[in-house]
C-alpha cells in the first residue's frame, strides 16, 4: 500500500493546478506507474546479470578457465543498477532521509532550510548529468577492452538515472515553494 500512496501524492503533484482534470492525474499516475516498473524491471535484470556473471566468474576460476570480461560486466550492471534504484526511490520518496536536526528548528527556518537543500539536491544531481553528458562524449569512440561494448555505455546510465533524480527533485521543488508561498504547514 505505501507504493500506491506515494503514487498517489506524486500524481497529485503533477496535477496539482485546479484546471487539471482526474483523468489527466489518471493518466499521470499510470505513466509514472509504467515508468516505474520499467525502471525496476531493468534494475531487477542487471542484479540478475552481476549474478550469473560473478557465479560464473567464481566458477570458472575454480576450474582454471579464465573468462575474461565477467568482473567488467558485473562492474557495468552494477552501475546500471544503481543508478536506475538512485532516480527511481527519489520518484517514489523513499529515499533516507536524516532529518532529525532539521526536524527541531522552528517552521519559518525548516521551510528554508528544506527548500535550499533540495535546491543544493538540484544542483549537485544536475552537476552528476552534466559530468556523464560529457563522459558520454568523450568515450563514444571507445570500448570497454574486456567487454568490446562502448564506453559510453557505462556512463548513460547515469544519464538515467540523475535525469529521474533531477525530475523528481524539482517537483518536490516547485511542490514545495507553493506550499510556503500558499502559507502551508509542511514541506510534504
Amino acid at each position: 500500500m505505501g507504493n500506491e500512496d506515494s503514487l498517489d501524492k506524486l500524481a497529485s503533484k503533477l496535477g496539482s493546478d485546479d484546471s487539471t482534470s482526474n483523468d489527466a492525474s489518471a493518466g499521470n499516475r499510470g505513466s509514472l506507474v509504467a515508468v516505474r516498473r520499467f525502471v525496476y524491471t531493468l534494475a531487477t535484470l542487471c542484479l540478475f546479470g552481476v549474478s550469473a556473471s560473478l557465479l560464473i566468474q567464481i566458477t570458472t576460476r575454480s576450474v582454471n578457465i579464465g573468462v575474461q570480461g565477467l568482473g567488467a560486466l558485473a562492474q557495468l550492471l552494477t552501475v546500471w543498477m544503481s543508478f536506475l534504484v538512485i532516480g527511481n526511490l527519489e520518484f517514489e520518496d523513499k529515499h533516507i532521509e536524516i532529518d532529525y536536526f532539521v526536524n527541531k528548528l522552528p517552521e519559518s527556518i525548516r521551510r528554508i532550510v528544506g527548500i535550499t537543500i533540495i535546491a543544493l539536491c538540484v544542483v549537485w544531481a544536475g552537476g552528476v548529468l552534466y559530468s556523464a553528458f560529457l563522459a558520454v562524449q568523450v568515450s563514444i569512440d571507445s570500448t570497454i577492452p574486456t567487454l568490446g561494448v562502448p564506453a559510453a555505455s557505462l556512463h548513460a546510465s547515469p544519464l538515467i538515472g540523475m535525469s529521474l533524480l533531477v525530475i523528481a527533485y524539482l517537483m518536490k521543488m516547485k511542490s514545495c515553494v507553493e506550499n510556503v508561498v500558499s502559507g502551508g504547514d509542511s514541506l510534504d
